[in-house]
């Protein structure tokens, strides 16, 4: 697939539009376009791998948990992720494995801070393929 994402302009935030062929592809070029945000992901080698699992009522609220999981994960340990593995996607359930590397100072630059991922527009749409519209907290 050409454009994974495409940035999306927005007042006090930024935001992405997100495609995916399948719900799965979805939600990995999701965190894909929000760490594309954060940070150059060519810069960014795969040296170590963790997993993440999500739950939510909804699409919409599984891949806000997602990608807050993933987000909260970089804050907390400073790993940048790269690769995202969805292993599972069942109903609520969100299972995968991340790799990236951690964060050096030397190496990587910070092109901007996401705070959050909000609800604010949020869609995720069907159609030939799978459409999202995520706006973030920076």
């Amino acid at each position: 697939m050409k454009n994974k994402f495409t940035v999306l302009s927005h007042t006090a935030d930024i935001g992405i539009k997100v495609t995916g062929k399948t719900l799965a592809e979805l939600f990995s070029n999701s965190a894909e376009g929000m760490f594309s945000l954060i940070t150059d992901l060519k810069q960014i080698g795969q040296k170590e791998k963790y997993a993440v699992s999500a739950t939510g009522k909804d699409k919409e609220e599984l891949l806000v948990n997602w990608l807050g999981e993933i987000l909260w994960k970089f804050n907390k340990d400073r790993l940048i992720p790269s690769k995202f593995d969805i292993i599972e996607l069942a109903g609520p359930h969100l299972k995968a494995n991340v790799y990236g590397e951690k964060y050096d100072s030397a190496r990587h630059e910070i092109l901007r801070e996401v705070k959050a991922v909000t609800y604010h527009k949020l869609i995720i749409e069907r159609n030939k393929t799978w459409v999202t519209r995520i706006i973030f907290d920076v």
